[in-house]
């Protein structure tokens, strides 16, 4: 599900013990807070960018989805991520139960992809897309 387009990455903050993760967004062309995603129960983050001396935070992201993925589909997903836990015949081991919601995040110089259990959204500023 499309959640918004065209917005800024602010920050991304890990938790100290590494099972959470805050995105927090603004508003492209005012730069007004948006919304803080709290992603808990992380077990999977991919953080690619391709920033040059002068870039850094705050950056341009084209979407922001999130899905709920459940079954034969969570599985799938993770062997296309190189999830790198796996029972002794190769199938992924799935954390926290069958089901998770995939938080992914792309666009401009930023590539973040999330897998977690739980997710939470403070909406601050422009409504949903």
């Amino acid at each position: 599900m499309l959640l918004w387009k065209d917005v800024n990455l602010d920050k991304l903050v890990v938790s100290p013990d590494g099972r959470s993760v805050q995105v927090v967004l603004s508003d492209m062309t005012q730069g007004m807070p948006l919304a803080i995603l709290e992603c808990s129960d992380c077990f999977l983050l991919n953080f690619q960018n391709i920033f040059s001396d002068e870039d850094g935070f705050a950056c341009y992201i084209g979407e922001v989805k999130c899905d709920f993925v459940e079954g034969d589909a969570v599985s799938d997903l993770l062997v296309s991520q190189h999830f790198m836990f796996s029972t002794s015949i190769g199938h992924p081991v799935l954390p926290l139960g069958e089901s998770m919601i995939w938080v992914h995040l792309e666009g401009g110089d930023v590539l973040v992809k999330i897998g977690c259990r739980n997710i939470f959204c403070n909406q601050m500023g422009l409504g949903w897309v």
